[in-house]
């Protein structure tokens, strides 16, 4: 399984996300440690080559959490949005 290592505040960010939306965005996360796709994501070639945004959905609103391709053999997760 590869890591992910969060830039900046992303993990910090993820943690005041509402309990649920939290839990669904790690479990993504995990999804794509594992090599697996995550749910509901979609590549940002607006944003880079390789970055992709999992968006995160439940009944207090959606979010965004940036995956930023392969380093390194692990994975980026950048701040949420």
């Amino acid at each position: 399984m590869k890591p992910v290592h969060f830039v900046g505040a992303s993990r910090e960010d993820i943690r005041e996300l509402p309990d649920s939306a939290q839990e669904t965005a790690g479990f993504q996360l995990f999804k794509v440690q594992q090599g697996k796709e995550a749910d509901d994501w979609k590549p940002m070639p607006a944003v880079e080559s390789g970055v992709h945004e999992i968006r995160v959905r439940d009944e207090s609103g959606a979010y965004r959490v940036f995956v930023c391709g392969q380093v390194r053999r692990s994975r980026v997760c950048a701040p949420c949005v």
